[in-house]
């Protein structure tokens, strides 16, 4: 299919941006109030349509919230999650996004839920990987909850200000693709803003004062190529609501 080139939705002057902000006083609150908010969305979208997908970023930095979030008294039986991202490596590799999802999120009551991953057993892209039926049937529809994270550089997602295929990544109208950078020790499979704006609800979580700066500079105009989080913090196309701690 052909990669074809659209702009991401960006914000214009005369609209306000669909943002709510959620300060927090400690990690730990800021792990607890983030796994409430995305439990009600969920239930919210399992009430409404029967059941509800949730995208997911990986690393570190999302593991308090997804074993708080694995405890929730949802259905889960009726919720498909899925990841923003991953690296391209074995799903069993430490650096494997999916591992870190299958260790934290999928366990206890939350391990009812369908998982469908980015990668194959054998560390290849499904390239591209919404060609997989799965990923097909779950792309018709908007995702009910997709969860973000930020990087002191400016990046969420795969989205690195220093790859190469930044800009054709940022304005893609492919739901994936794949990116290298020098930042990135690994290449990555990553959606692209053309399918996370296609969300009802994005949440964007970070901590510490290095990523705050980032974000109050990234929620000013400037290239998206600069703070690749400007194309989730400068649309129109989805709420955001964003989680912070200091």
């Amino acid at each position: 299919m052909p990669n074809k080139q659209t702009p991401v939705i960006l914000m214009k002057p005369e609209l306000t941006p669909k943002i709510s902000e959620h300060p927090h006083a400690s990690d730990e609150a800021l792990a607890e109030c983030t796994a409430d908010e995305i439990a009600s969305a969920l239930k919210n979208a399992i009430d409404l349509r029967g059941r509800a997908t949730l995208v997911v970023s990986g690393g570190r930095s999302p593991v308090p919230m997804f074993q708080i979030l694995s405890k929730k008294d949802l259905p889960w039986e009726r919720v498909t999650v899925t990841l923003v991202d991953d690296r391209l490596v074995d799903p069993d590799s430490i650096e494997s996004n999916e591992l870190t999802v299958r260790r934290n999120l999928l366990v206890g009551p939350a391990s009812a839920s369908r998982f469908i991953p980015l990668v194959d057993r054998f560390g290849e892209a499904k390239a591209p990987c919404f060609n997989a039926s799965e990923l097909a049937e779950l792309s018709r529809e908007p995702f009910d909850v997709t969860v973000m994270g930020l990087g002191p550089d400016g990046h969420t997602a795969s989205w690195f200000p220093d790859s190469p295929a930044i800009d054709e990544c940022l304005r893609s109208s492919s739901p994936c693709t794949l990116l290298a950078s020098s930042s990135a020790r690994t290449r990555r499979i990553t959606m692209t803003p053309a399918a996370v704006l296609n969300s009802r609800l994005i949440v964007l979580q970070f901590s510490g004062a290095e990523k705050h700066e980032v974000y109050r500079r990234a929620r000013n105009q400037g290239p998206l190529e600069e703070l690749p989080v400007r194309a989730i913090l400068q649309q129109n196309a989805a709420p955001v609501s964003v989680h912070f701690s200091s």
